[in-house]
């Protein structure tokens, strides 16, 4: 009931603002409070600190004792909070006030810094809260009026999605609903090796992009709310790249969130939350949408009837063909060379069997080494290194030598023990394949079978490995046996075609070296989902509009350019944790090395922005002409980020002392 009122928030998370407002709408209504035209009460949310500054700068300024203006910062943390940001807001409420006379009455201009960012924090005013399409709040609108000015009711009303809106529009080739599920509905203990794996949701925002055709529109369900933020950075994006207008991709989004942090798959929660199915429902268009998920198991099967849309995905019935006993059998099906390896097994007296009859065949004699691997597996983790006791494989029986050195596994999951692993045999089942000492590169090739059985080829790609996990890729693949790929991914398609295989697929390969310099190339693994480099390659392909030429195994744009790019989703700093993804978009609005030129079409799109806080890990895919170029982009980006960092680490020393 002060004259002027600032208050100052700092969080864990974020707040929603249809939250703040009612709460604002309450307590201004207990207080018997009329707010006259001449009064006003402002919502915003800032975080950097020039632009906090200059703000509070003209509102002290534009203030009287007649107006009450609410400031609310939210920092966002999750579980690494410093004392930096209170010295930073202590700092900057000082400078202002000593610029102002006593009786706040001054008038002297105080310069407000000028950044791209700014339309940012000014959209961000009410028309990018993660629920922004809730329904709930279409009836709670009218009573917004008593509070916001005119102008800032209409932004709601514009920001809020209206099914009549969408119904008298004309059909159209590209007029589609499109439901996202970034659902990694994948064993339980897997996921919870990888870390901050609820933010690998984020990792399916490449989808907003496809919001640049004007009559698409985009559903986008995760586990947790994505920060505000971040939303506005894939949009800005769009608008930069394809003159999407912010305001009219935002009318065409509906972000919706479980708020549920547990280790859950995310389809498990949205089946558990019907009035969210209610939500998708109400919003999507009968005959014009599709449900797309990162994979798809009789849950993403059970939600899509519920959602009463098409699936476009791999039945789960046809699961097996993605798991490795099953790629095995299609590969040796199409003719491709694949790696020997042991039947698939459900206990480790019959792996250990089985690793014996292996090693006995006259060509592993010479094997020191085997990888263990459960049938069904993500990122590598389910992966386990074993090696071999030096014995005569060739007579005798040696069966519990082999049995105990299982006890002795290497797991690509630090996590991991071998009773959990054991058990994991018994459940999932495994298989042991022999461990060539000469490979060279691990690649893969992408490929996509149309609902009318046609198979097309995507990309091809050398991946980055840590061991056996997935670290990264760039593309394309190495073009000594780039066309090799192609050949094997056609094949692999066609078979997986046949049996009713839909949407897309990938194939992991080794390539060995052999002594005469010749390459040998093995098929691995066939993956009947989305995958690590799914999200690189459509970000590439939505954003530059160009297309994949398989005569050349490169991506080609309308200019004649051909594009490479180099991707990862573990850039993982301890000096990053703290950071919020408000400071990311600070930092690329600070600096041309970080962002993406829509002239040229290349540079830096970032993603899982949400992990950095918590556990200091981000995504990048690095667009360039060559594959050189868009590695050298990507440590000039490394650098820059660790320079920023240093920068906190040494102001978190001086809080310390």
């Amino acid at each position: 009931a002060l004259p002027i009122s600032i208050f100052v928030f700092l969080t864990h998370t974020e707040i929603r603002s249809a939250h703040i407002t009612i709460l604002l709408n309450l307590e201004l209504r207990l207080m018997d409070m009329r707010i006259d035209a001449d009064r006003s009460v402002s919502v915003v949310f800032y975080s950097p600190e020039e632009r906090l500054r200059g703000w509070l700068s003209r509102q002290i300024n534009a203030s009287s004792f007649f107006v009450v203006r609410l400031v609310f910062l939210l920092v966002c943390f999750c579980r690494a909070v410093t004392v930096a940001p209170w010295l930073a807001v202590k700092e900057i409420f000082r400078s202002v006030l000593l610029a102002q006379s006593p009786s706040f009455r001054g008038h002297k201009d105080i310069a407000v810094p000028s950044s791209p960012a700014t339309s940012r924090a000014s959209t961000t005013l009410l028309s990018s809260d993660t629920d922004l399409n809730s329904r709930c709040h279409h009836q709670s609108t009218a009573s917004f009026s008593s509070i916001f000015s005119a102008e800032q009711v209409e932004l709601l009303k514009n920001a809020e999605v209206e099914n009549s809106s969408f119904d008298s529009l004309p059909a159209d080739p590209n007029d589609e609903d499109m439901i996202i599920i970034p659902s990694l509905s994948i064993d339980r203990d897997q996921l919870e090796c990888v870390t901050g794996v609820t933010y690998y949701e984020e990792r399916c925002l490449f989808a907003l992009f496809h919001l640049q055709r004007p009559r698409t529109r985009v559903v986008y369900v995760t586990s947790i709310p994505i920060p505000r933020s971040t939303i506005l950075y894939y949009l800005e994006l769009l608008q930069k790249t394809k003159g999407v207008p912010i305001e009219d991709a935002l009318s065409r989004l509906l972000l919706l969130s479980c708020h549920d942090w547990s280790h859950r798959s995310l389809t498990e929660k949205i089946l558990e939350r019907p009035r969210l199915i209610e939500r998708v429902r109400e919003f999507v268009r009968p005959g014009v949408s599709k449900m797309s998920c990162f994979v798809c198991t009789p849950l993403e099967k059970r939600l899509a009837l519920l959602l009463r849309v098409p699936l476009h995905a791999c039945d789960p019935s046809l699961d097996y063909w993605g798991s490795k006993a099953g790629s095995k059998e299609i590969f040796l099906e199409a003719g491709i060379p694949i790696l020997k390896s042991t039947p698939l097994v459900k206990s480790a007296s019959q792996l250990s069997t089985a690793i014996l009859d292996l090693m006995r065949i006259p060509e592993n004699l010479q094997v020191k080494r085997v990888v263990v691997k459960l049938n069904q597996g993500f990122s590598g983790k389910g992966n386990a290194l074993l090696s071999l006791p030096l014995l005569d494989y060739a007579s005798g029986e040696h069966f519990n030598e082999v049995l105990e050195a299982l006890e002795t596994l290497q797991f690509e999951a630090r996590e991991e023990t071998w009773d959990a692993f054991k058990s994991k045999i018994c459940t999932i089942g495994a298989l042991a394949e022999i461990w060539v000492e000469s490979v060279i590169s691990s690649p893969s090739v992408q490929g996509y079978i149309s609902p009318e059985g046609q198979v097309s080829i995507l990309s091809t790609h050398e991946q980055e490995l840590k061991g056996q996990c997935y670290l990264g890729s760039w593309f394309p693949a190495d073009n000594r046996y780039r066309n090799a790929l192609q050949q094997y991914g056609r094949l692999v398609g066609e078979s997986l075609a046949a049996k009713g295989a839909v949407d897309r697929f990938s194939v992991d390969f080794v390539v060995v070296q052999y002594e005469n310099g010749e390459l040998g190339v093995f098929a691995v693994e066939i993956n009947l989902r989305w995958g690590g480099t799914t999200h690189p390659m459509m970000t590439l392909d939505l954003l530059t509009g160009g297309r994949y030429d398989e005569q050349t195994g490169s991506y080609q744009c309308d200019d004649g350019c051909s594009k490479c790019y180099y991707a990862t989703d573990n850039l993982q700093r301890d000096a990053f944790k703290g950071w919020t993804p408000t400071d990311i978009s600070d930092l690329i609005d600070r600096y041309a090395q970080l962002q993406f030129n829509a002239t040229s079409q290349t540079g830096i799109v970032f993603h899982m922005l949400g992990s950095v806080s918590e556990f200091g890990k981000l995504g990048l895919v690095v667009i360039a002409n060559s594959v050189e170029d868009a590695q050298t982009m990507y440590k000039s980006a490394v650098d820059i980020l660790e320079m920023e960092s240093s920068k906190d680490v040494r102001q978190k020393r001086v809080c310390e002392v």
